[in-house]
């Protein structure tokens, strides 16, 4: 759903909030602060707490969606351009802005024990998966869809898990990480079909 600009304002705020606190620890108060508006101004647009970590949740997806579709815009038509480009994008958000995978990764957390949490957790990896899945296919169609999906969910591991490796230990080498990731990634698409041509015809 659209959001107005009191509401992206509260959603901005959240964000940092739950990165420096976690979800447990945030209180709608301490939005409300980094909001810059009274807490019965957050509680008009937002009615609890649940309410306002769904809107989050949704939002990320969103904003995530869209970072990996504008990484493309300018990939060359190959497989492997493709790939980079995606590995890439995740590696400058790691880097740049933490607090995107902090919150995820918290949702994750949170997810263990809340099975609303779980549920919609799971839609935007989803959707995230289900994208990796059409750029295999369209390049390389020949591919099984299985190994497709296998392929996919292994490259969103990869992603998550070099966002955690980092935010952990940030003398962890994403740059080398994600080069092992793109290898490794080709490789397993290599082994399943040979290689005729790197693009649609």
């Amino acid at each position: 759903m659209p959001y107005n600009a009191s509401q992206k304002r509260i959603l901005h705020a959240a964000l940092i909030v739950i990165a420096n606190h976690s979800i447990s620890g945030t209180r709608m108060h301490l939005i409300a602060s980094e909001a810059g508006m009274s807490s019965a101004n957050l509680h008009y647009h937002f009615k609890t707490k649940e309410e306002l970590l769904t809107a989050l949740m949704q939002d990320l997806g969103r904003i995530f969606s869209e970072k990996r579709y504008t990484a493309l815009e300018d990939c060359q038509d190959t497989l492997e351009d493709h790939l980079r480009a995606l590995f890439q994008q995740k590696r400058d958000q790691i880097l740049l802005e933490p607090e995107y995978d902090q919150v995820q990764l918290d949702f994750w957390v949170l997810g263990q024990s809340d099975e609303e949490i779980r549920l919609k957790f799971q839609r935007p990896i989803r959707d995230w998966r289900n994208h990796l899945i059409s750029i295999l296919r369209h390049f390389r169609p020949a591919i099984t869809q299985q190994r497709a999906e296998l392929i996919a969910h292994s490259m969103v591991s990869m992603m998550l898990g070099g966002a955690m490796q980092y935010l952990g230990d940030p003398s962890f080498d994403l740059d080398a990480y994600f080069d092992l990731c793109l290898d490794q990634t080709l490789n397993s698409i290599n082994q399943s079909q040979p290689v005729v041509n790197d693009t649609t015809s």
